[in-house]
């Protein structure tokens, strides 16, 4: 029961915080006007990259919702998924990060971004141990794996 709640808690965390900060960028929170007067031209980039961390924090906290059912092979299979996206979700937070830190030299507001960012980054790896402990548990076939 404990790996359970760990499980959905972890996943669902960062489906909810890659959820949020992809909808701050499709509402244009986050000012880009340190692009001058190339600004406007990230928008499709931008627009890409939240449309994919949606579909990433939806899909995160429906398979962690699987992962915790009693029938072993359906739970392994959202546990593989799960693995996949984490991976996904690491991979992409890399441009964001990249480009906040660099623009955010002596800027609070973009570091703040920037750290926003490495925390989901941070997320993302950790629902990737917690998945990958998971998975080998399930495989396994330890007296435990029913309750992970």
């Amino acid at each position: 029961m404990k790996d359970n709640v760990k499980m959905l808690l972890n996943t669902c965390s960062a489906g909810v915080l890659s959820l949020g900060i992809s909808i701050c960028y499709r509402n244009r929170v986050f000012s880009f006007s340190f692009l001058g007067h190339e600004e406007g031209s990230q928008s499709y980039y931008v627009s890409l990259w939240a449309k994919v961390s949606f579909l990433i924090g939806v899909s995160l906290i429906l398979l962690g919702f699987l992962a915790i059912v009693n029938k072993r092979a359906l739970r392994l299979s959202a546990i593989c998924i799960i693995l996949i996206i984490s991976i996904a979700m690491i991979a992409i937070q890399f441009p964001p990060l990249f480009w906040w830190t660099l623009a955010g030299m002596g800027r609070t507001l973009f570091l703040i971004i920037a750290c926003i960012h490495l925390i989901l980054f941070l997320f993302a790896g950790w629902v990737f141990v917690v998945s990958m402990d998971a998975f080998q548990k399930s495989f396994r076939g330890d007296e435990n794996s029913e309750a992970i």
